[in-house]
């Protein structure tokens, strides 16, 4: 099928309003990993697929003790919350300040069970302040705390309970709560309040005003993975497609959005006559990262030929302010699906067009962006498990991980345009030959050549900064240019020559001649010592204390460092040295990488003796 007719024929047949219904029914559902929650919308996702057409339908439930694990990938701990309440005990009566499920967002996941009364108040940044057994400690925002390791401190301590809330500067005194998570065996519960009612209960603080908590929760639910499959010729390889079922509620966009378009995907597919010779596709809706382990973990056969991941897909643009993003792999990964993405992205249907009719004219926006792993598609990214992935979400979304992340932040059409994208590529891709080689080749060539004329004209604006790799550095650039080209070389060999010469000819105008080459130099290679994909909480894990420590304190100082520290490991993982794979996560990312940021961070891989903790 060819580009242009499998784009349209998925965006005709998509479902919108159903898509929007699904949406909706999912944000009445808190959905942690393993709750009753996440296992009625693995249900309801399940009795949808069937109505959809697709087969082999199942609901496969895993043991959420938090204890279980798929490589490094630690199963959940089963909680489900009943109810909550926190009130004020004032002397002209009570006043209750938070209430689950009333106020979405306002109770942490993990909390622990509590019934207490007459519970102190204690306001967490008076340094004079002393913490009584089973008090309540407030950490309000905006005061120079790190919330991460003060939560960690209290565990340590006789303390009961949290209460923090966002920035005010942020929501304009908006009643919003955001996303707090606890340590799967934590000792405490906690609230996120809204800005002001935080302001009030440091005033209650003040006044000696006592509080009472409930906190009812319960322990028995399993960990649900939902797979269904649109049959094929197994020979041809499988499309898998994605998307993570679990977020507390309402979660719209976080990730209803994608569990929906998924399932808009499917009735879409399921309603065209399968071709001959077309591969199957997979679908697969489970909790973010510990799901789609399990899944692969327990997957037989080959690895999947393609992976698309839909991740935050139905910010309503207008509203949240923020594109449609274009996710790639790793640069060791060779893929088409940045540059077949691109091209459909261009043949989606546009609502008007110039003046004279020449262009078409859309009222959305789209971008590429490089690889973060930061969703599912990152378990595709390890030499043990890879295969090319491409992932599409939004970002920068304000409402994410809020209680304000509701229905009406989803746009239907944003589902379809996503939807869409990825289910026309699914499409495609399923019934690939060599007939399409020459479309191929004209695909790749335009991406690289973007992607080129891009990294030219940002090097134009970089800092150089002091010690680190930045591949747009003036003695990167070229590289970085050759990179591009070799990312779409590594697809289509014969490409090489003629980009090759184009990304020098960029790159002539803005370098210097190439210094000497320095002697070689020994590098430090990692011994990879752990089992299946990449897995940051796993090294979390398996970390020693000190490392742990250093592990979690980098995003405090750099938002980047996660997907740097990932960039590394997958590239140590090649079998690169040290200094290269320094080089390759920054070619990955489009981030400047400090060598010692990854020296540390080999020291501290080499240290993780995970084969050591029966992990398998």
């Amino acid at each position: 099928m060819r580009a242009r007719e499998a784009v349209l024929t998925v965006h005709d047949a998509f479902p919108v309003e159903r898509c929007e219904d699904l949406v909706a029914s999912l944000c009445g559902l808190d959905r942690y990993q393993a709750s009753d929650g996440i296992g009625r919308a693995a249900d309801l996702v399940a009795a949808a697929a069937e109505r959809a057409g697709l087969r082999e339908v199942a609901v496969h439930r895993y043991p959420a003790d938090g204890t279980a694990t798929w490589w490094t990938f630690r199963a959940p701990a089963a909680w489900t919350p009943v109810k909550a309440t926190l009130d004020l005990l004032e002397p002209g009566g009570v006043r209750r300040v938070a209430e689950h499920p009333a106020q979405p967002y306002c109770l942490a996941t993990y909390s622990a069970a509590t019934h207490a009364r007459g519970v102190p108040l204690v306001d967490g940044t008076d340094p004079g302040a002393k913490t009584p057994p089973g008090a309540l400690v407030l950490l309000p925002s905006g005061r120079g705390i790190r919330l991460g390791p003060a939560i960690a401190e209290l565990q340590r301590t006789e303390a009961g309970g949290v209460v923090t809330d966002i920035p005010a500067e942020r929501w304009h005194d908006r009643p919003v709560s955001g996303r707090l998570e606890l340590a799967r065996d934590s000792r405490l519960y906690a609230f996120s309040v809204p800005p002001a009612t935080m302001a009030g209960l440091l005033r209650a603080a003040r006044e000696g005003v006592t509080a009472a908590v409930t906190v009812e929760v319960t322990g028995d639910a399993a960990m649900p993975v939902v797979e269904a499959v649109l049959p094929g010729d197994e020979a041809a390889g499988e499309t898998l497609l994605l998307a993570h079922l679990c977020h507390p509620a309402p979660g719209a966009n976080d990730n209803a959005s994608g569990v929906a378009a998924l399932l808009g995907i499917a009735t879409a597919l399921a309603a065209l006559p399968r071709r001959p010779g077309e591969g199957p596709v997979r679908f697969v809706w489970g909790p973010e990262f510990a799901g789609t382990a399990a899944h692969l973990h327990g997957r037989r056969g080959p690895r999947p030929a393609y992976v698309l991941n839909l991740d935050m897909v139905g910010e309503d643009q207008a509203v949240c302010g923020c594109p449609l993003t274009v996710e790639g792999g790793p640069g060791h990964v060779p893929s088409p699906l940045p540059a077949l993405a691109a091209d459909f992205a261009h043949l989606l249907p546009a609502p008007a067009s110039s003046y004279a009719g020449a262009v078409p004219l859309r009222a959305w926006t789209w971008e590429e962006v490089p690889f973060s792993g930061a969703s599912d598609h990152a378990l595709f990214a390890d030499p043990a498990t890879a295969s090319p992935s491409l992932a599409l979400g939004h970002w920068p979304d304000p409402y994410r991980h809020t209680s304000l992340d509701t229905p009406d932040k989803v746009s239907g059409e944003e589902l379809r345009r996503a939807g869409t994208l990825a289910g026309a590529l699914a499409l495609f891709l399923s019934g690939m030959g060599p007939g399409d080689r020459p479309y191929l080749r004209s695909v790749l060539t335009d991406w690289a050549l973007g992607r080129m004329v891009a990294v030219r004209r940002l090097a134009r604006a970089a800092r150089p900064g002091d010690g680190v790799v930045d591949p747009f550095s003036r003695d990167r650039l070229g590289g970085f240019l050759r990179h591009q080209a070799g990312l779409a070389a590594a697809v289509l060999p014969e490409l090489a020559g003629d980009l090759s010469a184009h990304a020098e000819a960029l790159a002539a105008p803005h370098l210097p001649p190439p210094p000497s080459p320095p002697p070689a130099q020994p590098s430090r290679r990692l011994e990879n010592r752990w089992p299946g994909p990449f897995n940051f909480e796993g090294l979390l894990d398996a970390a020693t204390p000190a490392d742990r420590a250093w592990l979690a304190g980098q995003d405090d100082g750099d938002p980047s460092a996660y997907t740097k520290a990932v960039a590394l490991a997958l590239a140590l993982a090649t079998g690169a040295g040290l200094g290269q794979a320094v080089v390759q996560a920054a070619y990955s990312t489009w981030l400047p990488i400090d060598p010692a940021f990854a020296a540390r961070l080999l020291d501290a891989l080499e240290a993780a003796d995970w084969p050591g903790n029966d992990l398998t």
